[in-house]
Formats: structure tokens, C-alpha cells, sequence
């Protein structure tokens, strides 16, 4: 660091044979310097997994000096307002909460901040993927019966099994009594 007291200190001398015409003089001035602090970016998500209907909040954090623009939160290509910003001296905090999500609000999230000094550009984020999920319900639907009121041998009867949320599921399978009819 160049940081510190300097000092210039001049003497001169008219004639040597008479002390009393030294003539002395000084000046002292204070450098005080300022790092540069490359920006750091960091997104957090409370959780990334997240249920349909709940809240969530993002939290995007930025040092640097001298202070870092933004930060801005991007969700693709579109920017997302913050619920509240608190900004330090080199430190700045942008929290943005969530409520009732939905489905839409599955994303990967971009926080994304830059450090201009002397003509550089310092850019820096983070990022954080959200899914949103949904319990999963399954239902078993039976194809109507016949107008007497129940099916004899012979009678044609389909089932349909239904899987509904997120994620969705990997297989179904169709059983009657433990026995597997359908996978």
C-alpha cells in the first residue's frame, strides 16, 4: 500500500561561515489510498425445493470496492424487482420473498452485480435453480357401469390410473389384491 505520511525537507546554506543564514523549510502531506475490492456476488435460496402455494425468499449479497452496481436478480432474460435492498459501506443486501408460488416462479435465478474501476469491468453473480413441486395425488378411475348396476363376465371394463403433481412420477403400475396387472 502507498498509504502514509510524506515528507520534503529542503535546506540550503548562503554562507557557510554564518549559521544563521541556513534556511530550512519542509512539507508534509498524507496519502491515504483505497484498495479495490473485486465485486463478490452470492445468492442464497432459503431452500430450492419448494411447495406449491408456500413462500420462499432469495437473498443476494455483493461486496466490492468501490461499491458494486446492482445488484440485479434475473429470472432468464427478465429482471425481478426486490422486496428490500440494505446497502452498507461496501456491502449491499437484496432479499426478494415469494408468496403463493407457483409453478411459473421455477427458475434458475441470477444475481448479477459489476465493479467498474479505472475503466475495468468486474462482473460477477451467482446462481440458484428453484423447483417447485406439488404433492402427488393419485386417483383410479373405473369406466362407467352398465345400467344394471354392476359388471358380469365377459363385460369390457377399463381402468385408469392418474398421477397428478410434480415431480411428476417415474412409472405407474395397476394391482388387484397385491397382484400386479399393469406396469
Amino acid at each position: 500500500s502507498l498509504q502514509g505520511s510524506y515528507t520534503c525537507k529542503m535546506e540550503s546554506e548562503f554562507w557557510k561561515t554564518n549559521p544563521d543564514n541556513l534556511i530550512s523549510t519542509s512539507d508534509t502531506k498524507s496519502l491515504t489510498t483505497k484498495y479495490v475490492m473485486p465485486s463478490k456476488t452470492e445468492l442464497e435460496a432459503d431452500r430450492t425445493l419448494i411447495w406449491k402455494g408456500s413462500t420462499f425468499t432469495l437473498t443476494c449479497t455483493v461486496e466490492g470496492y468501490p461499491p458494486p452496481e446492482g445488484p440485479t436478480l434475473w429470472k432468464g432474460q427478465t429482471s425481478v424487482a426486490y422486496t428490500s435492498c440494505d446497502a452498507g459501506t461496501n456491502k449491499k443486501v437484496c432479499t426478494k420473498k415469494f408468496t403463493n408460488v407457483g409453478y411459473d416462479d421455477a427458475a434458475v435465478y441470477e444475481c448479477k452485480t459489476n465493479n467498474t474501476v479505472r475503466g475495468t469491468y468486474s462482473p460477477s453473480s451467482d446462481k440458484a435453480n428453484i423447483v417447485i413441486s406439488s404433492k402427488v395425488s393419485v386417483s383410479l378411475a373405473l369406466s362407467s357401469l352398465p345400467s344394471r348396476g354392476y359388471f358380469i363376465t365377459g363385460d369390457s371394463v377399463t381402468l385408469t390410473c392418474i398421477a397428478d403433481g410434480f415431480p411428476l412420477a417415474h412409472y405407474m403400475k395397476i394391482s388387484r389384491d397385491g397382484q400386479l396387472l399393469f406396469e
